[in-house]
C-alpha cells in the first residue's frame, strides 16, 4: 500500500510480504523542482536592445566580446541567438535597403559613402569631430550623416570641407 500526503511533501510505503509480515516506511518527497537553468535577465534585455539594430551574428559577438555565456555556459553563435529570440518573442532585424538622412549606419557603411577609409572616421569619432553611439561595449560604433548633409547639402562634400578645416589647423586625416 502507498499513500502520498502532498501537504506534508511525504509518502508512507506499507509492504506486506508473503509470509504475513509488514513493513512500514515513511519517505520525504522533494519540496519544489530544481532550479530551471535561463540566461541572465541582464542578457535577455541587451538582446531586446541590440536586435532591433543588428542581424543575430554581429550580436553574437558582441555578447561573446562582453564575456557573457548562455544558460549553460557556452558561446554564443548566431543560432544560439537566433533560438533565444525565437524563444523570448524578440523580433529579428531587418535591414533597410538606403539609410534616410537622419538614420544611424555603420562606421564602414559611413567610409563607403563619404569615400574615406574606415580609420578617417574612427579618428574623426575620437577627435570628437562627428558625433556616434554604441548601444553597448563592443557594439559596433554607429553615426548619422545628417551633420554632413547640414553642412555641405552632400555627405562626400561635407566630410571634404571638414578634412580640410583639419589641415587648416595643421591636424593630419592619415
Amino acid at each position: 500500500m502507498f499513500a502520498v500526503d502532498r501537504d506534508k511533501a511525504a509518502a508512507h510505503l506499507t509492504l506486506r510480504w508473503k509470509g504475513g509480515a509488514l513493513n512500514e516506511i515513511d519517505l520525504a518527497l522533494p519540496r519544489s523542482r530544481p532550479a530551471t537553468v535561463r540566461t541572465d535577465e541582464d542578457t535577455i534585455a541587451l538582446l531586446r536592445r541590440l536586435a532591433a539594430h543588428y542581424p543575430d551574428s554581429v550580436i553574437a559577438g558582441i555578447l561573446n566580446r562582453q564575456g557573457r555565456a548562455t544558460a549553460y555556459s557556452h558561446r554564443f553563435t548566431a543560432g544560439r541567438v537566433g533560438n533565444l529570440r525565437r524563444h523570448w518573442g524578440i523580433p529579428c532585424f531587418e535591414p533597410m535597403a538606403n539609410a534616410p538622412q537622419g538614420e544611424l549606419i555603420t562606421i564602414k557603411r559611413a567610409a563607403v559613402v563619404l569615400g574615406v577609409a574606415p580609420s578617417t572616421i574612427h579618428r574623426l569619432l575620437n577627435d570628437g569631430i562627428i558625433a556616434g553611439e554604441q548601444l553597448t561595449s563592443g557594439a559596433p560604433w554607429r553615426l548619422s550623416l545628417a551633420p554632413f548633409f547640414m553642412l555641405a547639402g552632400t555627405p562626400r562634400v561635407g566630410i571634404v570641407l571638414i578634412l580640410r578645416q583639419r589641415r587648416s589647423v595643421g591636424q593630419s586625416d592619415e
